[in-house]
């Protein structure tokens, strides 16, 4: 048996719903335009250029000073690990013992971008 069975026809087709009318003029200018949001840029430093010799001395400086630590935790029979300074007390001593005259915070950057690339990219140190 066939009915044809088809359903409705779509609205706005003959026979079928009207199509809904469009909003009035009005409407459409009262509703400001959805605003997007803007996603908050990071403003990027600027790079860090020095040169090859105050990079080679101040991780020179830094891996003596974590030996010296190094060799004193394993004198007084300390664990080694729960010894050594952090990244940021290395940092602060190298600025505090071997760049006093340096503007601090440049200082602490420049120091702590040279103990970053020691451990990421030379592998000079293990953190």
């Amino acid at each position: 048996g066939g009915g044809g069975g088809r359903g409705a026809p779509p609205p706005g087709a003959p026979g079928g719903a009207p199509p809904p009318p469009p909003p009035p003029a009005e409407e459409a200018r009262a509703s400001p335009p959805a605003k997007r949001r803007r996603t908050k840029k990071k403003k990027r430093r600027p790079p860090v250029q020095i040169t090859f010799e105050r990079y080679q001395g101040t991780a020179q400086a830094l891996v003596r000073h974590l030996r010296r630590e190094e060799e004193r935790a394993a004198a007084a029979g300390t664990a080694v690990k729960d010894a050594m300074p952090t990244w940021r007390e290395a940092v602060r001593w190298y600025v505090e013992t071997c760049a006093p005259d340096e503007e601090e915070g440049q200082a602490e950057r420049v120091t702590s971008l040279i103990v970053r690339r020691l451990v990421e990219r030379d592998r000079g140190l293990v953190y």
